[in-house]
């Protein structure tokens, strides 16, 4: 029973026994555990006085300290979990695409371009989301040539046609010459 209450706490606001686990860790309490479970903090703090004083007091913060503001996100944007965390903010605004989805479509191509079967770790960049203007449907992902290509194209289909027609015909009159 005494391990037992060792690992259980009551929440002083919701007043349920949970788990050590549940209490963010507090070293100012005899327990090293603060008095309101996680889940009840979460709740507290999305209400719209808290959230409005919180970006406050940040906006605050930040104007008094645009160095440290500066250096903060430099280091967030070069960590790797900011690098996934703007690719996937990036994707989702211009594609309405997650980055999981992102991730299989590049499995799905062996991490290869869909037009001219170059692997991605030959490009200095990631490869691009091709999509169909009009419809904003997703086709697949294409190098930065190959995407540039279509785009000057127009993606049209008969400008295409007509591109490759005259590939192949100065192809023959230098095979012929």
């Amino acid at each position: 029973m005494l391990k037992l209450l060792i690992m259980a706490k009551k929440c002083s606001k919701c007043k349920i026994f949970k788990k050590n686990i549940e209490f963010k860790k507090h070293r100012c309490h005899a327990d090293g555990l603060s008095s309101q479970c996680k889940q009840c903090i979460s709740e507290y703090r999305k209400t719209p006085e808290v959230r409005n004083r919180d970006l406050k007091a940040q906006r605050i913060w930040r104007k008094k300290n645009p160095l440290k503001e500066k250096e903060y996100c430099r280091r967030f944007r070069e960590s790797d979990h900011g690098k996934r965390y703007i690719k996937d903010y990036q994707i989702k605004r211009h594609y309405n695409c997650d980055l999981e989805t992102y991730e299989a479509l590049l499995k799905s191509q062996n991490f290869c371009c869909a037009i001219c079967n170059r692997h991605e770790s030959n490009f200095k960049k990631q490869l691009s989301i091709d999509h169909d203007h009009e419809t904003k449907i997703i086709r697949g992902l294409l190098c930065k040539s190959c995407n540039i290509a279509l785009g000057e194209f127009r993606e049209n289909i008969s400008i295409l046609e007509t591109a490759i027609s005259y590939l192949l015909k100065h192809k023959k009159l230098r095979l012929t010459g």
